[in-house]
Formats: C-alpha cells, structure tokens, sequence
C-alpha cells in the first residue's frame, strides 16, 4: 500500500535535481504533487512525469525568495487538493561562485549581488516556504516539512564559498527553531543534510569535487520518503547522507 496516499507535497525547486527527485519519490507512495519552480518548461516536464505515477499534480512559476509568490502557492494548493500536508523546500543555488576570469570570490571580493542572490533562494526560500504553509498546517493539527541544507555548507564555512556556507548554516537555523514552535501542533520539522549529487552540473568538476563518489538523485530522493514515513513520534534530527567512501574520507 501507498504509504503517502491521499497526501499533498509541495516540492520547490522540484523541476530538477533533488527537488524533482523527491518528487518523483514521493508520488511513488501516493501523494498528490505541487511542483514549484521558476521555469515553466521544465515544471511541465516534470509534471507530466508525476502524472505518469497515477497521481495528481500542478506546476507554479513562481520565486521562493518573494513572500507574496510563496503565499500564492499555498492559495493554489488549497484550491486544488483542499490541504498541504508535506513541504520539501529544496529550492538552492550556488550562485555563480566565480569572477569573470572564472576563479573562485575570495571573501573579501565577494560582491553584493552575489551575496542576495544566494541567501533569497537558500535562506529567505526556505523561511518564505515555511511562513506560508505553517497557518494550513496549524489548523489542520499536522504537517510535515523538511528543508534541505547541505553536508558541505552547513557543518563548516568552507572557503570561498561564504554565501553558501551562511546560508546552508541559516537553513539549520531556521529549522531548529520552527522545530521547537511547531511540535505542540503535530507539526514535524526536519532539516537533512546530503553530501554532493550526481547532477550534470556536476559532471566536470565531479573528480575534483567528490573524488569519493557522489550520492544519486533517486537515492536522496528515497531517503527523504523515510523521513516522512517514520513514525509520528520518531524525529531524526539532521540527518547527514553521504556516498559510502565520503563518509570516511571527508571531514564534514
């Protein structure tokens, strides 16, 4: 039996890499979709894909980092399923991470629009998200969210990539504090932490980057079904998810 069923997830960033393979995941057990992107090709794409699962599913184009669009997407959630049961809020960027001469921003250049760019989709998308789906959830009693941070941003600041590293940290933070507000109204919630995945942005730096190997989508993706199906009074507090060789190797 379908361990989600009757279930409504709304994924951001689930057009593509982690996002769009929880997704995919999750309509495996029997969840209803709302696919939250900013290209409307690549939502469609992964709308019908859902669908393929037998499940229901829209698509919105709409910007994490605007409270006013992540508002909406509660709205047209409510409109078409009725409820909101489950946030992945896994919207993310690296930002460009490089000067125009392609080397890494050292600190001390680190440019302004740089910086906004990452923390309005890391850090103000996940509080925007969680902002607009917590009042549905506190009147139905019960909700679940899991907002994805970062094994490689959130342990430790790593250089040259300040941005990130804060607001994977800010992810952390965030979520341990709603944890403590929300678990009076049965509300779960998570932060994990998984360490590089196979996507093909990463193909040319992959040796480089994770000499060790690489988790793969499907796998994040299934590993984030268990969360959601663990017991109600189970609560694995940031839980880091790494290839078998990194665990070892990295100093997270």
């Amino acid at each position: 039996m379908a361990r989600l069923q009757n279930k409504t997830a709304i994924v951001t960033g689930g057009s593509s890499g982690i996002g769009q393979a929880c997704a995919l995941a999750i309509a495996e057990e029997g969840a209803n979709i709302v696919i939250v992107s900013r290209s409307q090709q690549k939502i469609d794409k992964t709308v019908e894909a859902v669908e393929a699962l037998g499940v229901k599913s829209i698509g919105l184009a709409l910007n994490v980092g605007n409270p006013e669009d992540m508002k909406k997407m509660v709205e047209k959630t409510i409109k078409y399923f009725r409820t909101v049961d489950i946030l992945i809020a896994s919207a993310g960027t690296g930002g460009s991470q490089t000067t125009q001469r392609g080397v890494p921003f050292a600190f001390v250049q680190l440019p302004l629009e740089e910086w906004e760019e990452v923390i309005d989709i890391n850090l103000k998308g996940v509080l925007f998200s969680n902002q607009a789906v917590l009042p549905t959830m506190i009147r139905q009693g019960n909700g679940h969210i899991i907002n994805v941070s970062s094994s490689r941003g959130a342990k430790r600041g790593r250089e040259f990539v300040a941005a990130y590293s804060a607001s994977k940290h800010g992810v952390m933070g965030i979520t341990e504090s709603v944890a403590a507000e929300m678990s009076r109204y049965n509300i779960k919630v998570q932060a994990f932490l998984p360490d590089v995945v196979d996507t093909p942005l990463l193909q040319k730096t992959k040796d480089s980057v994770a000499p060790y190997g690489t988790l793969t989508k499907e796998g994040v993706g299934d590993f984030v079904v268990e969360l959601l199906t663990q017991p109600e009074d189970v609560y694995l507090k940031d839980p880091l998810i790494a290839p078998h060789g990194g665990m070892a190797a990295y100093k997270y």
